[in-house]
């Protein structure tokens, strides 16, 4: 091979590896790194002590059609509490009134229990490279649910350009300055589990990515409703547990797609379990550094060019397929 033909080459795969840095580095190849990166999750065994009460369509058929009396919740709150659980995510939202003895017996019950968080549902905008919300279109319980709650935290699960749910910012402030954590670290701050916002690994927008114990359906220990309400549960399992109360019933089309959803969707209050378990078990996922990525895509073309004239097509062929595969694993 002669010596200007290498260098040509040379000079090719260098072009190549700084276009395809500066595509990495401003976030050309975001979404299809973020589907391949889906695949390398390894399921691992969530916390012991998260348990979801499932609104399930078992719950729908015993219990009755949707929404159900508030009275049916408050009985839920009750019941969770006598069995000694240490806090409840209540993934329910009751932003306008009822009936206004239904609306006190739930205000009681949650008051009574002090261990229920409650959501608020945010108008997410970006403000400089923070996320941020407005304060006036909050959509949050009835003032009078609302204020008997222990805590309450936004429910959100902001999905990335391809419509997946993968990270979460750990808090937001308003214009005012006012600070919103998310639902589960609400939960976890009351159950005594929460890490310090430090502890947090998050990218320029505040967010953290979800470390998702399994695909969905299939992590956490989950009771009907129904069996809760009419007792056909063994209630030693709530003994210092985490509950989250949520929709899980089709009919109610809570469901987002997930890094582990594989075709299937997770129910709203299982991503909120998973939120939590990453929190308490501090199993932190990190992005690489973009920087050494690009740099990483540069060095890839730059042995491209120097190996692909040295050496027979098929061969050259194989190089780059092994280079790449490389680069992506790695």
């Amino acid at each position: 091979m002669k010596p200007s033909r290498i260098g040509l080459a040379t000079l090719v795969g260098l072009g190549i590896g700084l276009a395809g840095a500066l595509c990495q580095y401003i976030g050309v190849f975001d979404t299809w790194g973020y589907r391949l990166t889906d695949r390398f999750f390894l399921p691992h065994q969530a916390d012991q002590a998260t348990i979801v009460v499932a609104i399930d369509d078992a719950s729908l058929g015993r219990i009755g059609r949707w929404p159900w009396p508030r009275t049916v919740h408050a009985d839920l709150v009750d019941r969770l509490s006598s069995f000694g659980v240490k806090a409840i995510g209540y993934d329910v939202n009751f932003p306008e009134p009822s009936d206004a003895g239904a609306d006190a017996r739930l205000a009681d019950a949650v008051r009574r229990s002090g261990k229920v968080v409650m959501p608020v549902e945010l108008d997410f905008n970006v403000v400089g490279d923070k996320l941020s919300f407005q304060a006036g279109r909050t959509v949050q319980p009835i003032a009078e649910i609302q204020s008997a709650a222990a805590a309450s935290g936004f429910t959100n699960t902001p999905l990335d350009q391809d419509n997946i749910a993968r990270r979460v910012p750990l808090f937001v402030r308003d214009a005012g300055g006012s600070i919103v954590h998310s639902f589960a670290y609400e939960i976890a701050r009351l159950a005594g589990r929460a890490p310090t916002d430090a502890e947090v690994p998050t990218d320029h927008y505040g967010r953290f990515l979800i470390n998702f114990p399994g695909e969905p359906g299939r992590s956490f220990r989950t009771v009907s409703a129904s069996d809760v309400l009419q007792s056909r549960v063994d209630t030693s399992i709530f003994k210092d547990a985490t509950v989250f109360i949520g929709a899980t019933a089709r009919d109610l089309h809570d469901y987002q797609n997930v890094a582990t959803s594989r075709g299937e969707p997770m129910a709203g209050v299982e991503i909120h379990a998973s939120i939590y378990d990453t929190l308490v078990s501090k199993r932190w996922l990190a992005p690489a550094n973009r920087l050494l990525q690009a740099l990483a895509l540069l060095i890839v073309g730059l042995l491209l060019g120097l190996l692909v004239p040295r050496v027979r097509p098929r061969y050259s062929l194989l190089g780059v397929l092994i280079l790449w595969v490389g680069w992506l694993v790695a």
